[in-house]
């Protein structure tokens, strides 16, 4: 960086040393939000057991999803969510770094829920990503009818989707299916 000459070569080390302490301050946030996808992503799960995606149906009033949230925080339990309305009903997907301790909670809770088996996937932030993606999966008969975001970089998207045949879906997608333990930020 060029000093400015009205700038005093003190008032210039300040500045820079507060820029460079933002910069450092964001790349920490950043890092710490890749940990706790990381964490989710590759909780530990049997071979037998591959992650799996909860939905809950709730009301579409104030307070539903502050309850299931609630719920989880209380124990402890670290959630990627997403969730949507259509009139007076509303529908949350999510993961937990917990899985059995977030079944527990959700029937503790009288809160009713799906569980399903889920497959995580890498694509290139770029147009037409997602189209190649789908369109693999597509000609190899597969639906996918669940895409829950979990992280997203200028370079790299990554999702969880759920798809009616998780076999044909990997061997479709090859190695944008992240194996169990493999997840690279």
């Amino acid at each position: 960086m060029v000093h400015h000459p009205a700038m005093g070569q003190a008032a210039h080390r300040a500045w820079c040393r507060d820029v460079a302490g933002r910069q450092i301050r964001q790349a920490a946030a950043a890092m710490r939000a890749t940990l706790a996808v990381a964490r989710v992503i590759a909780a530990p799960r049997s071979k037998e057991h591959l992650m799996s995606v909860f939905t809950v149906d709730l009301k579409n009033q104030p307070g539903e999803l502050a309850r299931l949230c609630e719920a989880m925080a209380d124990s402890g339990i670290n959630l990627i969510l997403c969730a949507t309305t259509r009139g007076e009903d509303g529908t949350v997907v999510f993961i937990a770094d917990d899985e059995a301790s977030a079944e527990t909670v959700l029937q503790d809770s009288g809160i009713g829920y799906t569980m399903r088996p889920a497959l995580t996937i890498r694509m290139e932030n770029q147009p037409g990503a997602g189209a190649a993606t789908f369109r693999k999966l597509a000609d190899a008969g597969v639906n996918a009818d669940l895409l829950l975001p979990v992280r997203v970089s200028d370079d790299l998207f990554f999702a969880v989707i759920c798809v009616n045949d998780a076999d044909k879906a990997r061997r479709a997608l090859g190695v944008q299916v992240i194996r169990e333990g493999g997840f690279a930020p």
